[in-house]
């Protein structure tokens, strides 16, 4: 089947977020099996050098304001809109018919005025964690744009995916869609890549509680700081918090970590390639992460696909993946004294304890959210609609 995809982001030419990777991961998949895949993104950021795409890439200006931090709020709000006209003038330039369309966030209005037109004939909407929609009040107005992208593609969608069954009642009440139109489709790990590229590690390392991901507010690694700072004296002398990722927020992380007293326990380390990144995960004993609101967290299955158990606030999609006393904990999102609890009771298990909750939360990884798994899913629906 020839199947165009558009996103605003993709991995690598964009970063690595979870997003970023969760499309790329998928894309590849789908040409993996067989099909055709085209990707209509915006021209890329990543200046590094990487290895061949295995899907065709056509690129469109997503435009620049001075002083606007690429993908940030004001960016989106500025640029969103012009970028979704761009995709489609792109799409429609290609002179090709696509069997299926598969939208990211609010680039699936490129495709709104497609559908029936003989050069789209089916319709996905992939909403992801939807940020516009679950973002502290002043930021949502500044999103407005963004969500009426977003509604626009859901109401000529033929399905909108929700990435985890915790997201589903948000689908359905952010985008005023029956569940009849819903299809469920976790995003999924690719298993075989993580293990090939996790290194074996010496046995006699300190104890390490590892978080990932960009250094903004919604990530809650103040939080995280903050009641690492209330049980400092009762973990293991030779305890250490490793962080890996960049952002904004680097200065305000580390005036959090300087107030909890912590510093001599810290390691920012920045963005790693993605060897090391999952070396960092191979030496950890504990994956902790705070999140104020988050999406699908690809990061927290790539924690446990490392076998780890899983400290985790509550929010987006991530209660279908940590399981409360099998896999990890889970606590309320900005409670940093559950936060510290949950940490301290992890400390306080055997390391076989420990090691027992991290097999299993593999095994619910390879069961439930493993790349082939989700693109068994997703292939199942494009079939059921191109018959």
């Amino acid at each position: 089947m020839k199947i165009a995809v558009a996103t605003r982001a993709i991995a690598p030419l964009h970063g690595h977020g979870g997003l970023e990777r969760a499309v790329a991961d998928s894309c590849a998949a789908l040409v993996a099996r067989g099909h055709d895949v085209t990707v209509f993104t915006a021209t890329r950021t990543n200046r590094g050098a990487f290895a061949p795409l295995p899907f065709a890439v056509i690129a469109v200006p997503w435009g620049q304001l001075p002083l606007l931090r690429r993908g940030g709020v004001l960016d989106r709000a500025a640029h969103y809109a012009r970028f979704t006209r761009r995709l489609r003038h792109a799409i429609t330039a290609t002179n090709e018919t696509y069997d299926i369309a598969i939208g990211h966030g609010a680039a699936a209005a490129a495709f709104v005025s497609l559908p029936g037109t003989g050069r789209v004939h089916h319709l996905l909407l992939n909403p992801h964690g939807m940020e516009e929609f679950a973002a502290p009040p002043l930021k949502r107005a500044m999103l407005r744009g963004q969500r009426a992208l977003v509604h626009r593609a859901a109401t000529v969608a033929d399905r909108v995916i929700a990435t985890d069954a915790a997201l589903v009642p948000a689908v359905i009440h952010n985008l005023g869609i029956p569940a009849t139109r819903i299809a469920m489709i976790s995003n999924g790990v690719d298993l075989v890549a993580i293990d090939r590229l996790t290194p074996a590690v010496a046995p006699d390392l300190p104890p390490i509680i590892l978080s990932v991901g960009r250094i903004e507010a919604n990530k809650g690694l103040d939080l995280l700081a903050a009641a690492l700072g209330l049980i400092a004296s009762t973990l293991p002398s030779d305890w250490q918090w490793h962080h890996v990722g960049e952002g904004a927020g680097r200065q305000r992380l580390a005036q959090a970590i300087t107030t909890a007293g912590i510093r001599d326990h810290v390691h920012l380390h920045g963005a790693l390639s993605d060897a090391a990144l999952h070396a960092c995960f191979a030496r950890a004993t504990l994956f902790v992460h705070p999140a104020r609101y988050e999406g699908s967290s690809l990061v927290t299955l790539e924690a446990m696909a490392h076998r780890l158990p899983v400290v985790a606030a509550a929010v987006g999609g991530i209660p279908d993946k940590v399981m409360p006393g099998e896999t990890g904990w889970l606590v309320p999102p900005n409670d940093i004294q559950a936060l510290s609890r949950a940490i301290e009771e992890a400390f306080a298990m055997s390391v076989s304890a420990l090691r027992a909750m991290g097999m299993r939360g593999r095994q619910r990884v390879e069961e439930h959210f493993s790349l082939d798994h989700g693109t068994n899913l997703l292939l199942a629906l494009i079939t059921e609609l191109v018959k």
